[in-house]
C-alpha cells in the first residue's frame, strides 16, 4: 500500500505477522493479524484493507478482507515501534 514493503513472517500461532517498511527502507512496524492468511497466492494491502486467502480446521478456503489499524494507513502521523 503506497509503495510500502509488507514481510509475511513465520509464526506458529493462529495468525500471521506482518513486519512493515517504508519505500526507503525506513521501519513502520509490525502488525499481527486476526486471520492466518496463505502464502499464495499472496496477500494483498490495497486502500486501508489486508485481502489474502485463508483457511478453516476443515480445509475450506475463504476470501478474507480486514481493515488497516489507523497506524499502518498511509499519511498516519506515528510509527508503530
Amino acid at each position: 500500500d503506497g509503495g510500502r514493503l509488507w514481510v509475511q513472517r513465520a509464526d506458529s500461532s493462529s495468525m500471521t505477522l506482518f513486519d512493515v517498511f517504508e519505500s526507503d527502507g525506513d521501519y513502520v512496524g509490525s502488525l499481527r493479524t486476526r486471520s492466518r492468511y496463505l502464502l499464495f497466492p499472496s496477500p494483498v494491502v490495497a486502500n486501508g484493507k489486508i485481502y489474502g486467502m485463508t483457511m478453516d480446521s476443515l480445509d475450506v478456503t475463504y476470501v478474507t478482507r480486514s481493515a488497516l489499524p489507523a497506524g499502518f494507513l498511509r499519511g498516519a502521523a506515528t510509527r508503530n515501534r
